[in-house]
């Protein structure tokens, strides 16, 4: 008998001085920031135009434009044989994430772009497996 109580206490029916597991509260949320359902930041203003370097040559023109979390842009040569081409991404925190297209080849790849505290941009792209180091400073 002393099997049988233990085991309906664990399988959660109502036992002397025993919780319902059914019945238990839910844990309260856990706020690490100490205010309660703050809003999540604002997006990052990536907007603007920039003088880019691609592997160290350079630069080129890139105009951003940003809409939220989204930004499309362009880049223009600054170099002869320099790509000029299209992006489209989006942005989480101080990083942006885009595909492009390179309008001479038809080219696509994706790419990164951290934005630094003192307006620069620092990252990287990949096209057929090549990645290429890019930076840039907004004007």
């Amino acid at each position: 008998m002393k099997r049988l109580f233990i085991a309906l206490c664990v399988l959660g029916a109502a036992c002397a001085g025993a919780p319902v597991f059914s019945q238990q509260a839910a844990p309260p949320p856990i706020h690490t920031t100490g205010k309660k359902d703050a809003p999540p930041a604002p997006p990052v203003n990536f907007a603007g135009v920039y003088n880019l370097f691609y592997e160290g040559r350079g630069p080129m023109t890139l105009t951003l434009t940003q809409n939220g979390k989204e930004i499309s842009g362009s880049w223009l040569p600054g170099f002869p044989g320099a790509p000029r081409g299209t992006l489209k991404g989006s942005i989480a925190g101080r990083i942006l994430m885009f595909t492009f297209e390179d309008l001479d080849t038809h080219a696509t790849g994706k790419g990164g772009f951290v934005l630094l505290t003192n307006g620069k941009v620092t990252g990287d792209v990949t096209v057929a497996g090549k990645r290429s180091k890019w930076e840039g400073t907004k004007r």
